[in-house]
């Protein structure tokens, strides 16, 4: 082969590469790693509670991951995933780990599609077992 032949052939190869890099970037990644969101979980009711849910697909489920900061040591706090928005949710859609100590992991059996077609949604977090009907820290769930 010639010198032009390799230069024609080395182009090729970048725009191929380039061209997988974006169509892995619009489609969110692979299956593995999937498309994530930060929701910002802010307090409620004077609770000082605020945090972070983490939402990730991976292999086709959803995984959620709750750090509260001033959350009570050794307090279950249900949490959820409900329908409508934050300050004031609907009904509950998706359960999830109760926070304790400040932290939650649940993996939801749903793709991420399911969870976005149903925005309007809320991360919620409620203030005990015992006062469920306290919210204590929530955050919209935006399309991601």
């Amino acid at each position: 082969m010639n010198k032009t032949s390799w230069i024609v052939i080395a182009v090729i190869v970048v725009v191929l590469a380039g061209a997988a890099l974006i169509a892995k970037q619009w489609k969110g990644g692979s299956a593995s790693e999937g498309r994530s969101a930060i929701v910002t979980l802010e307090p409620l009711n004077n609770s000082g509670e605020r945090g972070t849910a983490t939402i990730s697909e991976m292999n086709g489920q959803v995984k959620v991951v709750l750090k509260v900061q001033n959350a009570p040591a050794g307090t279950e706090q249900p949490a959820h995933i409900h329908l409508g928005a934050c300050p004031n949710p609907g009904d509950v859609k998706y359960p999830l780990v109760a926070v304790t100590n400040g932290i939650s992991e649940t993996i939801i059996n749903v793709p991420i599609d399911d969870i976005m077609k149903n925005l309007p949604l809320a991360v919620n977090v409620h203030k005990s077992r015992e006062e469920a009907r306290t919210y204590v820290a929530c955050g919209n769930i935006a399309a991601f």
